[in-house]
């Protein structure tokens, strides 16, 4: 058996090689980093901190007074205190996570306000706060979708007029719906309402679909049906099984 030569060895392992690494070159990287930063930066993502540690860096991490939407946002009372417990359980479990994401913005907050305050607005400073800018941007947007996730894992445990609150997208509240919950409920309703009102004119037999048939059209099934008493008579049970081989099947009124 012979193979066909792929010329020269070490160009064809250079090409093999460029298929397993096309999709790591595909990525852009930045500028490095100075190496003690990188090290600590690297650590952050593959260190296990302990609970006393992590209780240590939590202390000194406080929600400012005046930008509380960076908080995690918790359930508003009047729907907090309906939902079953299995559905709290859940919704814990994702605070604590959305708990770590406000903790990053509340840091990167600090950040700012500290060189906010220095004298002068060198290059290197206003390099610094668009660096803020865009980690909170970032860090803001996996906030939204933590808390979109928590409206929508509340939807199946609300009543079907109401449950048009758990789409809002953004909400700027200390709370998961809102500072304004009775107007929002009564907006959903309104909204229910109209959507049932225009699905049942455009599908008017939605919810009867045979309304149509008369009594004349239901009688007209029946019309070549065999009688009842043809039926008992040959039904072919289990015990006259082979006693009737050469019945007539039911062909309909005969022609005269």
């Amino acid at each position: 058996m012979t193979f066909c030569k792929l010329g020269n060895s070490a160009e064809a392992e250079s090409d093999i090689v460029k298929v397993f690494t096309e999709e790591e070159e595909t990525m852009s990287y930045g500028p490095p980093l100075m190496k003690g930063i990188a090290e600590g930066m690297a650590k952050t993502i593959c260190r296990t901190l302990t609970k006393e540690a992590v209780e240590k860096l939590t202390e000194q991490v406080k929600i400012p007074d005046n930008c509380k939407e960076i908080g995690v946002p918790r359930v508003n009372p009047e729907i907090w205190n309906s939902l079953p417990a299995p559905a709290r359980v859940n919704d814990l479990n994702l605070q604590k996570t959305q708990q770590t994401i406000s903790y990053g913005l509340i840091t990167l907050a600090n950040v700012a306000n500290i060189l906010a305050q220095s004298t002068g607005a060198s290059p290197v400073i206003l390099g610094a706060m668009n660096c803020l800018k865009n980690g909170s941007n970032l860090l803001g947007m996996g906030f939204q979708e933590i808390s979109s996730k928590r409206r929508s894992a509340m939807k199946p445990h609300m009543a079907q007029e109401y449950s048009g609150i758990c789409a809002m997208k953004t909400v700027r509240s200390e709370f998961l719906f809102g500072d304004s919950l009775d107007e929002e409920l009564k907006k959903s309703k309104a909204t229910s309402e109209l959507t049932r009102k225009v699905t049942n004119k455009t599908r008017p037999h939605y919810k009867k679909p045979y309304e149509r048939l008369n009594q004349s059209n239901f009688n007209s099934l029946n019309l070549n049906r065999p009688s009842q008493q043809y039926q008992n008579q040959n039904r072919g049970g289990g015990q006259k099984r082979g006693q009737h081989h050469n019945y007539r099947r039911w062909k309909g009124p005969q022609r005269q």
